[in-house]
């Protein structure tokens, strides 16, 4: 009996049909397995269904078919714990050197500089997250930022304290998506 590859052979040029990596929409079985891993990524699917009166067989295809398709569980490190702190750089950006600016700032301050992306809006369009110790580290790199070309102006802000996280925005936008 021949088992299914989910990855071709390496050196094929044939394209898998991978009916999980397709998109579909969520229903409310989705919906609610969704809510409850965000709410505990290790949940058991016993659990869910149990919850649900769904049958387990049906939460683990689910399950299976959301992970590949728009979920990913992660370790999140928390950095309070070793007296670490986290802030952003906003800086502005001119002619349309935002990307540009964005990889110099990753290049020249790998040590800190933990992601930088690029935005549309009116002012700052460079974002950088920043881990550091000291308020002094903070400037230092802010003002190293604010010498870059094309950067003209930086502030930052630094995080204090996380009040909540709502993902039902999220979960409510997946589930009007036909």
């Amino acid at each position: 009996m021949r088992r299914k590859l989910r990855k071709p052979a390496i050196g094929s040029n044939k394209k898998i049909n991978d009916k999980d990596s397709q998109i579909f929409p969520f229903d409310s079985i989705d919906i609610n397995i969704i809510r409850e891993l965000l709410d505990k990524a290790d949940i058991r699917s016993a659990d869910i269904a149990s919850k649900y009166k769904v049958p387990i067989s049906t939460i683990q295809r689910r399950r299976k078919r959301l992970v590949d398709s728009v979920l990913e569980k992660k370790y999140r490190i928390d950095i309070t714990k070793r007296d670490l702190r986290t802030g952003i750089i906003l800086a502005n950006v001119e002619k349309g050197k935002a990307k540009e600016v964005a990889k110099i700032i990753l290049e020249r301050h790998k040590s800190n500089a933990i992601s930088s992306s690029t935005r549309i809006n009116d002012l700052n369009n460079v974002i950088t997250e920043i881990i550091y110790n000291t308020s002094s580290e903070l400037y230092n790199i802010l003002e190293q930022v604010k010498k870059i070309p094309y950067v003209s102006s930086a502030t930052w802000s630094e995080l204090v304290e996380v009040v909540g996280n709502n993902d039902a925005p999220i979960i409510a936008a997946l589930s009007r998506q036909k």
